[in-house]
């Protein structure tokens, strides 16, 4: 079982307690040299650990080599900070849609993954006009199905036919500009429809999937909070891995979250 910086240093901090009923923060802050404000915020997970003092705290603290690997390891993680990933933007922008201006043809996108894989899958290499069949033995797609979808994204301009021949993305996506609680069956169903192929995944070599999960206490108060983190994670993630010229892109990932109570009542 692999341990964040934060759950170390909060075990080894346990330690010192169980031997010392009256050592404190303050004393742990002081044996490690690290500020006591900025210690307690480090081990809050409201501040990202230095490099350098990482290395230190390592070394000060005695850590085994296995034990100093994972923390060092997590420690770099921790400093992939959001509001950097943040600034880098799409190449495209998203169509953007009132609600009132919601149709079936979109409707029937919105609830399938396979709309942004298309997407996705025709920058990453040119497919012709007739070339239904290459995209949905990519997809695993059944080929009607594929066709129909391709169709309604030229319909609804989120693809064009070039003057080659060859399908060429238009838009980012859809955004809809209004109240979301009109889609929660869409969002449901696209949901559903996501996880259904993740399970088809499971038995894919652990080098190309990444199962995760984490089981934690919260405040109720704090769930629309959790609930603003996730999304823009979900939205920083996928902005962060660009393609360029040194790092083409060769493939379509899916990400999916759910954050959901695993209690059928609050306490």
């Amino acid at each position: 079982m692999n341990f964040s910086y934060i759950d170390i240093l909060n075990q080894e901090y346990q330690k010192k307690v169980s031997s010392n009923k009256y050592y404190s923060i303050r004393a742990f802050a002081r044996d490690i040299g690290i500020n006591p404000g900025n210690l307690s915020q480090i081990m809050n997970g409201k501040r990202p650990l230095g490099e350098n003092w990482a290395q230190k705290i390592c070394d000060l603290l005695q850590l085994s080599e296995n034990r100093k690997g994972e923390f060092l390891n997590s420690a770099k993680l921790s400093r992939v900070n959001l509001s950097i990933l943040k600034n880098i933007k799409p190449i495209l922008k998203n169509k953007k849609i009132n609600e009132s201006d919601i149709n079936d043809n979109l409707l029937k996108l919105l609830e399938k993954w396979e709309y942004q894989a298309i997407l996705n899958l025709i920058e990453l290499r040119r497919f012709s006009a007739e070339s239904y069949d290459a995209l949905s033995n990519l997809l695993g797609t059944n080929l009607n199905t594929l066709s129909d979808l391709v169709l309604l994204l030229i319909e609804e301009d989120l693809i064009t036919i070039n003057n080659d021949g060859y399908f060429e993305r238009v838009h980012e996506g859809l955004e809809v500009v209004g109240q979301r609680k009109y889609f929660l069956d869409i969002i449901q169903r696209f949901q559903y429809r996501t996880i259904l192929k993740s399970l088809t995944k499971l038995d894919s070599p652990l080098c190309e999937v990444e199962f995760i999960g984490s089981t934690f206490k919260i405040p109720r108060s704090k769930v629309p909070e959790a609930k603003q983190l996730v999304k823009e994670f979900v939205s920083s993630l996928s902005n962060y891995f660009q393609c360029s010229k040194e790092t083409p892109c060769n493939t379509v990932y899916q990400l999916n979250v759910q954050l959901f109570s695993l209690l059928e009542e609050d306490l």
